[in-house]
């Protein structure tokens, strides 16, 4: 989740010029870990409610 924070703040803040390849790299990156993130919350969820 950090990649992804990193990748917000440079896009929220417009940090100095952002290099098209570089913000490519640094936004697919972090999509394995979101997809993971959300599998293991919707395990949480499941398991919580009894499903």
């Amino acid at each position: 989740m950090q990649r992804g924070t990193k990748l917000r703040n440079l896009i929220a803040h417009a940090y100095g010029d952002v290099d098209p390849k570089k913000l490519f790299v640094a936004a697919t990156a972090g999509i394995g870990q979101i997809q993971r993130f959300l599998a293991e919350t919707g395990a949480w969820v499941t398991a919580r409610s009894g499903g």
